[in-house]
């Protein structure tokens, strides 16, 4: 992951400090999937979609099944970020990302991170739902990269926990009720995830430059839902 990002930075220009100090470059320990950063204009988003599931679902699980047999999966330069994407399902989805749109004037100069979380059963009211990740059908799927270049870092988590709750689990828990009236998120989820993830580089040449990342974060995330377009695209809308 660190290599990656130095290789690309040095190949693309001025985003050396950035960049690299972002992924922890001067470390020896395994890099955050997300870094702390205010020197770039960082855009952050997420959301639940309730009765969903991956649009590429079946590639996941390809892809899955590959890598448990120490196998390359063959995924266009173009599936990370095509493998965020939501479609109607059973299940329910969870997604968090960053992006950096670019500096004014400048092109190609965008990057993004994005996590995105399919479990198979759905998120009620009243419930807590924990999972580990070794042993459920729950998939974590992860991809950093410069877009205009298709150049990414991507995986999967084999190891760790994800929970999801929402704010009616708790509902006389006087902090659980505070974090969603002060994030104005009455209706979201409440989800933290602390796992390691595989990388892999969609470069063929490059494969051994992605290494590990780890994915440590506490979320709270608005409720979405998805409709189906005229073109059988599926399209996130917030809920009223």
């Amino acid at each position: 992951m660190r290599l990656h990002w130095e290789v690309s930075i040095l190949q693309y220009g001025f985003f050396v400090f950035a960049a690299c100090f972002n992924s922890g470059a001067l470390s020896d320990e395994v890099a955050p999937c997300f870094g702390v950063n205010n020197s770039l204009p960082i855009t952050k988003e997420g959301y639940w979609v309730p009765s969903s599931v991956f649009s590429h679902h079946s590639t996941h699980k390809l892809n899955l099944d590959l890598i448990g047999h120490k196998k390359r999966p063959d995924i266009s330069d173009m599936f990370p970020m095509l493998g965020h994407g939501i479609d109607i399902g059973e299940g329910s989805t969870f997604s968090y990302g960053e992006y950096f749109l670019g500096w004014p004037g400048t092109t190609d100069t965008e990057m993004l991170t994005r996590v995105s979380i399919y479990i198979p059963d759905m998120l009620v009211n009243d419930r807590k739902m924990e999972f580990d990740l070794a042993k459920s059908e729950a998939i974590v799927f992860y991809s950093a990269g410069f877009p205009a270049f298709r150049s990414y870092c991507y995986g999967y988590a084999a190891t760790g926990r994800f929970r999801a709750a929402t704010r009616a689990w708790r509902p006389l828990d006087p902090i659980n009720q505070r974090i969603f009236s002060v994030l104005n998120n009455e209706g979201g989820a409440h989800i933290t995830i602390d796992a390691k993830i595989e990388l892999r580089s969609t470069e063929t040449k490059k494969q051994n430059v992605c290494g590990q990342c780890v994915l440590r974060a506490d979320l709270v995330v608005p409720k979405t839902t998805v409709i189906k377009s005229k073109d059988k695209m599926p399209i996130l809308y917030d809920n009223p």
